[in-house]
């Protein structure tokens, strides 16, 4: 323990984040930390063993296709687009480039939905339970690197090289 109470962090841990239960994402930040850190995969006297990290989260058919159109549109739509605005600009209308600039535009600045709605709806959705589930989402953490990452300003993380699709 440290001097203030607190349990000292050690070792390694792992949570495996499509194991994590709705409600316990629902909780408030401090409590959600708190019944994290009771689910969380540890090992204390080192790194965790080779292959003991790489189970896959069972996934109905029906999420996998879920993930896999929703993924096809978001990362394969801007792709079409591209190639739908170079056909225009180069055998299209004149009305027909300004529509489709019109529409670019539409698409680059429309609102974002606000964190709050972010974080009621979007973040605890089935379909982002989905995700975490297709990717066998987790985050590793030795020490306190945790800690100090819940102390920093907004990151973002890397992620080791993956295929999607």
């Amino acid at each position: 323990k440290a001097n203030d109470g607190s349990m000292q962090p050690r070792g390694h841990r792992c949570i495996e984040v499509w194991r994590i239960p709705r409600e316990v994402r629902l909780l408030s930040k401090d409590r959600r930390l708190e019944a994290l850190m009771k689910i969380a995969k540890r090992d204390d006297t080192g790194p965790f063993p080779p292959n003991s990290l790489t189970t896959y989260a069972s996934i109905s058919m029906m999420e996998e296709a879920a993930v896999i159109l929703i993924l096809f549109v978001v990362l394969g739509g801007p792709l079409i687009w591209i190639v739908c605005l170079m056909t225009v600009l180069l055998f299209g209308t004149w009305t027909q480039l300004g529509t489709s600039i019109l529409v670019s535009l539409v698409l680059a600045y429309h609102p974002m939905p606000s964190r709050e709605f972010f974080l009621e709806h979007v973040a605890n959705s089935w379909f982002t339970q989905c995700l975490y589930k297709y990717f066998s989402y987790r985050f590793v953490w030795s020490g306190n690197s945790h800690e100090k990452s819940q102390q920093a300003k907004p990151w973002i993380g890397a992620a080791p090289p993956h295929g999607v699709m």
